[in-house]
């Protein structure tokens, strides 16, 4: 995801920060960079802070955050369109 830009930062919370991106098609997005439990690497999503650890096993964490967003339908919950893993 090369539009998550630490200036396009617009919140912060305890699993992750979340980015304003475009893509292509010029509708807004919100992207959330999840953490690995490891405290001591959230500085981005870019690097290997991700919250999936090596080896491509997500967390419960990851899987339980997908779960809920997936599930809830409110005017004050954003609506999840697509979850991905990475370690970059």
């Amino acid at each position: 995801m090369n539009a998550i830009k630490r200036e396009n930062l617009i919140g912060k919370g305890g699993s992750g920060n979340v980015y304003k991106v475009m893509p292509g098609n010029g509708k807004q997005l919100a992207v959330k960079c999840i953490w690995k439990s490891d405290s001591s690497n959230r500085r981005s999503c870019r690097s290997s802070s991700a919250m999936i650890p090596k080896g491509n096993l997500r967390s419960l964490e990851y899987d339980a955050e997908v779960a809920t967003l997936s599930s809830i339908r409110h005017v004050n919950v954003v609506k999840l369109y697509y979850c991905i893993t990475s370690e970059d």
